[in-house]
């Protein structure tokens, strides 16, 4: 039994079966006994795709949930959705790996010049530039946390406009508004 949204109450689970087989062509080597290639054998086999959807035994009306089983449940499970969704959204999250190689690559860069001038062996430079490279990952990183820590973060209005959203989403109660509310949201 799983909560229908058109019917208002439990309804069996009934499953709506789709599919549809398609021809694959294939092609098998030959072999004689002694293991030696003789060939190839063409032919064709059949690839199924079946898909099957929940759907309200009564009206026919897909579940989205189909573990539902009262409106309460049906409204916590789209809450969570919606929940997922916006951390999904998240604005200005990817800056961070860009910076990361950049930083990475002028440390491996200046410790590869700074050596490389200096001896003729080719293993060190690449050594000191991979681990300056590091050095200056974790420096960086130090540096960036401390003046977040000093100064707070930065926030943009897109930043705060997506927080003041998933706030809403988070605190939202289960009430019979708020049920319609997420009822009627498609992500």
């Amino acid at each position: 039994m799983a909560w229908c949204t058109h019917c208002n109450e439990n309804r069996q689970i009934n499953y709506r079966t789709t599919g549809e087989s398609t021809a694959v062509p294939t092609r098998t080597q030959r072999y004689n006994r002694d293991g030696e290639r003789i060939g190839y054998e063409e032919g064709e086999a059949y690839e199924t795709t079946i898909d099957s959807t929940p759907v309200c035994g009564w009206c026919g009306t897909r579940f989205e949930f189909p573990r539902a089983q009262s409106k309460e449940q049906y409204f916590n499970a789209k809450k969570e959705l919606g929940i997922r969704r916006w951390h999904a959204a998240k604005p200005g999250t990817d800056d961070g790996f860009s910076n990361v190689f950049v930083v990475f690559a002028l440390g491996v860069t200046v410790g590869i010049l700074s050596t490389a001038w200096i001896t003729s062996t080719a293993w060190i430079p690449v050594t000191v530039g991979l681990t300056s490279g590091v050095g200056a990952v974790i420096l960086w990183a130090k540096i960036t946390v401390t003046r977040e820590n000093a100064r707070g973060k930065k926030t943009t209005p897109e930043m705060q406009a997506w927080q003041e959203g998933l706030r809403q989403w988070e605190s939202m109660e289960y009430t019979e508004a708020n049920y319609q509310h997420v009822r009627d949201w498609r992500p």
